[in-house]
């Protein structure tokens, strides 16, 4: 039996996220690999474990809602692996930026979605989209990365506007392709209002990033 499309919407929200968040996983323990310093090595290494946990979370969650977690997820896998393809970082300070990026979506998403949603759904994303730990190691480690090397400043910002402008893309394709999505995060399946919503996550997110780069 088909799910109402309410709950169509939150299933695909979860499964949207739960993939992510495995990405994240991987992508994390991979930064944790190349890492230059132990302490970073042991810093990311813990952040990627905190990352396959909500993946957890959000794979028991999506079985509460009735829904398998591998079947639900695999809608979103070519679009997230294609946008993580196009964006692989070439040095440190790149994967420091792209996790930097990608955070500062997440936590301003959960600012947006956090009252749309109810309760139950909305202490799940407060666990999941909560960045602060993440925020705090790769400010850390990029202001490590930028006072050895304050030149590539200006480099590693349009870096992230690449970023920033790649996961703006991803989303509007996955809004159109997902309407019930769509209404679950904005509210309405028309273009322009998806259009608008991801605007107003850039530009919250686009003045952080630049201080975030700033040598």
């Amino acid at each position: 039996m088909s799910l109402p499309a309410h709950d169509t919407g939150v299933v695909e929200l979860f499964a949207a996220l739960a993939y992510a968040e495995l990405t994240a996983f991987s992508r994390l323990a991979s930064d944790s690999d190349v890492a230059p310093t132990l302490t970073a090595r042991i810093e990311l290494a813990a952040l990627a474990a905190r990352e396959l946990q909500h993946h957890q979370l959000l794979a028991d969650r999506l079985r509460d809602l009735g829904a398998d977690p591998r079947t639900a997820m695999a809608p979103f896998t070519a679009a997230v692996d294609h946008f993580h393809a196009r964006t692989r970082p070439r040095t440190w300070a790149e994967r420091l930026v792209k996790t930097a990026v990608i955070d500062g979506l997440a936590e301003d998403l959960l600012g947006q979605l956090a009252p749309r949603l109810a309760d139950t759904e909305q202490g799940l994303l407060e666990r999941v989209l909560d960045r602060s730990d993440s925020d705090r190691v790769v400010a850390s480690l990029l202001t490590e990365a930028l006072a050895a090397e304050p030149m590539a400043a200006g480099r590693l910002s349009l870096w992230g506007r690449r970023v920033l402008g790649e996961a703006m893309s991803h989303g509007q394709l996955s809004g159109v392709d997902h309407p019930h999505l769509a209404v679950t995060v904005v509210g309405t399946d028309d273009v322009a209002a998806l259009s608008a919503f991801l605007g107003r996550l850039a530009a919250g997110h686009a003045e952080r990033l630049a201080a975030a780069v700033r040598p």
